[in-house]
């Protein structure tokens, strides 16, 4: 596959910025990305993301921050994990101008210096992105910021509560899973995602 001048240089920004802000973090480079398992099936995701040819983003390109749950994408999607996950298998997924005061769905043109998008972005991945999800090492963490603060703050979707409760049942807080699932069932009522909440709360159903 031919790559384009556009993939070029975000491959340089992208290894440039891993250099920077991400030495001795524990983040592994995967193609444009940054991996980092915190527990087994738990993994922190730094990923660049190049805006499609077809789009008004063509020529620029955006971060993500994410994190991958094993045991969520295999209840919600019944499916195996896959081998290298992205930000298109996380739930929890947020873009890094959005950790920002005030929070902007932020792209960088590409056209720029490298040595310029370089110095912004590892600046924004060590302000916001790092302390994010030094707020989610692991799963436990995970949930007691989802109950401290609910969905949104976290870059949940609005089924952030299946998420939440799949995580409580992975580690065993199964009457805390009883009272989020009840909740999340009452909430969708009479709505189209309803079955598909019963169809989890089914496969979560601690037996208590």
């Amino acid at each position: 596959m031919v790559r384009s001048a556009n993939m070029e240089r975000l491959s340089a920004i992208t290894e440039q910025v891993g250099e920077r802000a991400l030495a001795g973090t524990g983040f592994q480079p995967k193609g444009r990305a940054f991996h980092r398992e915190t527990e087994p099936g738990f993994v922190q995701i730094i990923e660049f993301g190049l805006g499609p040819s077809w789009s008004i983003m063509r020529g620029q390109f955006t971060v993500d921050v994410c994190v991958f749950i094993e045991e969520v994408y295999v209840t919600l999607f019944d499916a195996k994990p896959p081998r290298r996950p992205t930000p298109s298998h996380c739930d929890l997924r947020m873009r890094l101008g959005m950790l920002d005061t005030p929070p902007a769905d932020r792209w960088w043109l590409l056209s720029d210096p490298i040595y310029l998008n370089v110095a912004d972005v590892a600046h924004r991945i060590s302000s916001f992105g790092l302390p994010f999800l030094s707020r989610l090492p692991c799963r436990t963490a995970f949930v007691d910021e989802w109950r401290k603060g609910g969905s949104e703050p976290l870059g949940l979707s609005p089924r952030g509560d299946l998420v939440a409760a799949i995580v409580l049942k992975q580690i065993g807080r199964n009457k805390e899973v009883e009272e989020v699932l009840g909740s999340a069932v009452l909430r969708t009522a009479g709505h189209p995602s309803e079955q598909f909440y019963k169809k989890i709360a089914r496969k979560l159903d601690t037996g208590d």
